[in-house]
């Protein structure tokens, strides 16, 4: 061990014999230094998971990993360039989280300084399903309002009828989904629904929709002749028709 002062030399402490006073924390017989060491580049960079296939939609962390010729190794995620080769199948943040878009191939890789390391990650197109099942009934004349949803494939969807129709006076929105309006008739109808996805996938199902017809004894206007006049003794009324 070397017991000698603690010193400055070009900016560098050292121990030994100088003129230079050091200006490190010291309690009188000790001094503390803060000394950084930096790896440097490394030899290579593996990136992990090495073949990755995902659906669309969904997300994906990859991990870069630095190996050094001393044979030491460093998680380098943070640190490196992270790129996807095809950014129409997937993009990468600066974190290493890659999300995909649309179905295909693409390499993502991870770059410090002059060193580049590489995987491949495939994109699988998610079945596009219509989840709708079945449609409350509606009313005759009266207002009308159902949403049909789906699920899989690329955002945003568009909607149309394949087949058959809806009812009269309902109309569907392409965009949204939504149908809405006023029906004029009554009855069951049924039609076949289409929905297509941003990376044009298609898919139809065959839906229906009732539209009942209210009979009403009297119209809402009507009063008795004899409007009660609050709690009495109970007595037991009735109506008899036939329809």
């Amino acid at each position: 061990a070397d017991n000698s002062p603690l010193h400055i030399i070009n900016g560098v402490y050292k121990y030994g014999t100088t003129s230079s006073a050091p200006t490190t924390t010291s309690n009188g017989t000790n001094y503390w230094v803060d000394v950084m060491f930096t790896a440097g580049a490394p030899s290579s960079i593996v990136v992990t998971p090495a073949t990755s296939t995902i659906s669309t939609g969904t997300t994906q962390s990859f991990t870069a990993i630095g190996n050094y010729p001393s044979g030491a190794t460093m998680n380098l995620t943070s640190q490196v360039a992270w790129t996807s080769l095809s950014t129409s199948v997937a993009t990468i943040n600066s974190t290493g989280l890659a999300t995909a878009g649309n179905p295909g191939s693409t390499t993502i890789s991870a770059t410090l300084g002059t060193v580049t390391g590489s995987t491949p990650l495939t994109v699988q197109a998610t079945p596009l399903t219509i989840t709708t099942t079945s449609f409350s009934a509606g009313n005759l004349n009266a207002a009308y309002t159902a949403t049909l949803e789906a699920s899989g494939a690329l955002t945003p969807y568009t909607w149309s009828l394949a087949g058959g129709a809806l009812p009269t006076g309902l109309s569907l929105t392409n965009g949204t989904g939504v149908i809405s309006g006023t029906s004029t008739v009554s009855g069951t109808f049924n039609f076949t629904a289409r929905v297509t996805a941003a990376n044009g996938q298609s898919v139809t199902k065959a839906l229906s929709i009732f539209i009942g017809n209210v009979v009403t004894l009297w119209p809402g206007t009507t009063v008795p002749g004899l409007v009660d006049a609050g709690p009495d003794s109970p007595v037991e009324l009735g109506v008899k028709f036939q329809s």
